[in-house]
């Protein structure tokens, strides 16, 4: 398998993990975890690791909110600026989700999240929020070129 093709195959599995978040489809994201996966959400001590475990986590996440995922990319690795809707309205920033992929699978999911402030955001081109207060939520973008922008976390 040449570069291309991995490149291709990376990029198909992005839109996918994309997808997921946007249709809050846990058998879709579950589909798309290598058996080992963790998921980790610094600054809080939470950790999940296991295929099970995340899904877990995610699919309760899923439940609760809708969510949005824009692309940018941090320390050389695919990201997203990951928005919660807000329930006057629009989605807020959340957090800076960087991907670890292994082959066609994702391996890490770091979500560094921004605990009331949203500064971060800016570092990597992103809004703090997509949609005003009182307006409907923001559309998905189903867009992941990651060569926009880039930050380091």
């Amino acid at each position: 398998e040449g570069v291309r093709e991995r490149a291709a195959v990376a990029q198909t599995n992005l839109e996918r993990y994309v997808g997921a978040w946007h249709a809050r489809d846990p058998s879709a994201f579950v589909s798309l975890l290598a058996e080992d996966a963790s998921f980790v959400m610094p600054p809080t001590p939470v950790w999940f690791h296991g295929k099970d475990a995340v899904a877990e986590f995610v699919a309760a996440r899923f439940r609760e909110h809708a969510w949005q995922l824009r692309p940018t990319s941090a320390n050389g690795l695919p990201a997203f600026g990951l928005y919660r809707a807000h329930p006057e309205g629009g989605h807020v920033a959340h957090g800076i989700q960087l991907l670890e992929l292994e082959g066609d699978r994702v391996r890490s999911i770091h979500t560094f999240l921004v605990m009331k402030d949203a500064r971060l955001f800016a570092t990597f081109g992103l809004p703090a929020r997509l949609g005003a207060v009182g307006s409907p939520i923001a559309p998905a973008v189903a867009s992941t070129d990651f060569v926009k922008s880039s930050g380091t976390v």
